[in-house]
């Protein structure tokens, strides 16, 4: 019997669950970290751009280039960020009045259209990715395509988030964890 307990507790869908909701938070944190060096790298980039230009008079043109590349880098892994945090589009005053069962269905269709236009913005990323390959920086001389990949990848993370989440709320979670 507590054998038939535990294999419970490690199989089936309850037991996936816990494993997606922990690889989720993992992978978000080391995100979030991603979003804090990328923002003082930005910050660096210009603060350094903006002495060279006009304190010493000399531009260093690749600084604006590289601030460019990593500003994109954050918006895109940001994003993720605050749909994983849930953050974004809904507004979650109106989730919060509606009744349980209903607000799941609302979460759970927001979530589906979020998902149709980053599928969208995922698959016109990728394009701009591949064909970004072929054009450089001049300053730097790196592929813009390294700068393009942030639309996709950002866009598939965000898909992940909202996705784990939909199926979260619907193998029962409480609806007010949903709502958070």
């Amino acid at each position: 019997m507590a054998t038939h307990a535990r294999t419970h507790e490690t199989s089936g869908p309850h037991a996936a669950l816990r494993r997606l909701t922990r690889a989720r938070r993992v992978l978000f944190q080391g995100l979030e970290f991603v979003v804090f060096v990328l923002v003082i790298a930005i910050l660096t980039l210009v603060a350094t751009q903006v002495f060279t230009r006009y304190v010493l008079n000399i531009p260093v043109n690749w600084l604006e280039e590289a601030a460019r590349m990593a500003l994109v880098w954050l918006v895109m892994i940001g994003a993720a960020v605050a749909a994983e945090r849930k953050e974004h589009y809904l507004i979650d005053i109106i989730l919060r009045m509606l009744p349980a069962r209903f607000a799941l269905v609302t979460l759970t269709l927001t979530n589906l259209l979020g998902i149709a236009f980053l599928l969208i913005l995922a698959v016109t990323g990728y394009t701009y990715f591949r064909s970004g390959m072929s054009a450089t920086y001049v300053s730097l001389n790196v592929p813009r395509g390294y700068v393009y990949a942030a639309i996709p990848i950002g866009s598939v993370l965000m898909i992940f988030s909202l996705l784990s989440q939909s199926i979260e709320a619907w193998m029962g979670r409480d609806i007010a964890e949903a709502r958070e």
